[in-house]
């Protein structure tokens, strides 16, 4: 039997329902999936208010997360896969994922290979690479990333997305931009890469860090959002 960890942190709800629809395939018989929902001890309401919504900024950028609550796994708990969900604040990891990533419990992704699922805007990017050097920093293997964007272009979701953080409204505004959030649809479909896995579970076991989710649309860059990233 196979052990898969899925780690997560949602507020408006849309993380949650991905990586429900990522691990359908993963519920069988010869997977033990454990599911952990991050808790930080700080508060981060949703909505948000305009004030909790800009005062969290230096900490995204400068790294400086919240301490959170203890997992129910335990330390020494060993998995053959972890899937690690988490949204993008101010072009970095969510405080609360960043909050694991540098907490004692973090050692659980230690020599365990590692699939990120990032459910956000357009830009992306940024957020990838710290990602990906805080699981390097904690012995992760990072072999995939899985990305989830919002619905519309994006100067619409420069408009849906703070609507939708600030009010909790994710319909279409003014009769011309899309709703907020991710499309069902699209939520839906990741389900396809939980199958991928759930029929090449002996990979989780051979010692190659080669990606599991090739071919299967995983992850679209668009060079036109790199640079903006970078200089925001």
């Amino acid at each position: 039997m196979k052990r898969v960890l899925v780690v997560y942190y949602s507020q408006s709800g849309d993380v949650t329902r991905a990586v429900e629809s990522f691990t359908k395939f993963l519920q069988t018989a010869e997977i033990e999936l454990t599911w952990e929902c991050i808790k930080p001890k700080d508060n981060y309401p949703f909505p948000w208010s305009l004030y909790k919504f800009f005062d969290v900024f230096p900490e995204c950028v400068n790294g400086e997360p919240p301490e959170i609550y203890p997992p129910k796994f335990g330390n020494d708990e060993k998995f053959d896969l972890i899937i690690l969900a988490y949204q993008v604040w101010f072009l970095a990891p969510s405080l609360p994922i960043q909050g694991f990533l540098k907490s004692k419990y973090a050692k659980v992704l230690e020599n365990t290979k590692v699939i990120t699922l990032v459910v956000c805007r357009n830009m992306w990017h940024s957020a990838s690479e710290t990602m990906k050097k805080m699981i390097a920093e904690v012995g992760g293997i990072h072999i995939d990333n899985v990305v989830l964007t919002h619905q519309g272009p994006p100067l619409a979701t420069f408009i849906t997305t703070p609507r939708l953080l600030l009010t909790g409204k994710k319909n279409r505004f003014l009769g011309v931009l899309p709703a907020a959030g991710v499309r069902d649809e699209d939520i839906y479909a990741l389900s396809r890469f939980g199958k991928r896995i759930a029929n090449n579970l002996a990979a989780l076991s051979d010692s190659s860090r080669q990606p599991m989710l090739q071919g299967l649309g995983a992850v679209e860059v668009n060079q036109r959002y790199v640079i903006p990233e970078f200089i925001g």
